[in-house]
């Protein structure tokens, strides 16, 4: 567990005085109606769990765990630190039992709504993931993953979405995570 910290510290190079204030509103018990798209853009739902919190080191720690239909769960967790130099957020998911985490981005806040941006390439070419959670209350938010392919000028959305409302600590949960 120490030489994960540590070398969480080194990716993220943060600070130790990181501002959580951009993620507050996640903070704490979430359960959790999710989608995630297919290869035939179809949906697979699923349901869970979440739990969001500062850790020890001072990154905003998001764990998920999620019970998906007909495709693989999703469980891990999404750690983010914020870059003062910068002026942002540095965001990286960890798929639970990864050796590495993927899908290292960077967030900031738009017109009110916490924006998380991702670059990457496929089959299609390159693409900009753009996570972007909207607010309906300190009870209740909406999370919504799109690509867009700046080429081609397409945008697929929902690809990765998902509802929370917050619960209780959920200490039946089978993921060891969210307790």
């Amino acid at each position: 567990m120490k030489i994960l910290l540590a070398c969480l510290m080194l990716v993220f190079s943060l600070s130790v005085n990181a501002d959580s204030a951009g993620y507050d509103f996640k903070k704490g018990h979430w359960q959790i109606e999710a989608k995630t798209m297919n290869p035939d853009q179809s949906h697979s739902k699923g349901t869970g769990y979440g739990y969001v919190y500062q850790n020890q080191v001072g990154l905003v720690q998001d764990n998920l765990c999620i019970d998906m239909e007909g495709v693989p769960d999703v469980i891990g967790t999404t750690l983010r630190s914020y870059d003062e130099n910068a002026n942002q957020w540095n965001v990286r998911w960890l798929a639970y039992g990864a050796s590495s985490g993927i899908g290292a981005g960077v967030a900031s806040e738009v017109d009110g709504v916490v924006v998380e941006s991702f670059a990457g390439e496929d089959g299609y070419g390159s693409f900009i993931d753009e996570m972007k959670f909207t607010i309906h209350s300190e009870d209740h938010y909406v999370a919504n993953l799109s690509r867009t392919y700046p080429g081609g000028n397409i945008t697929i959305d929902c690809i990765w979405c998902y509802e929370a409302k917050r619960s209780k600590a959920n200490t039946d949960s089978k993921c060891e995570l969210i307790k």
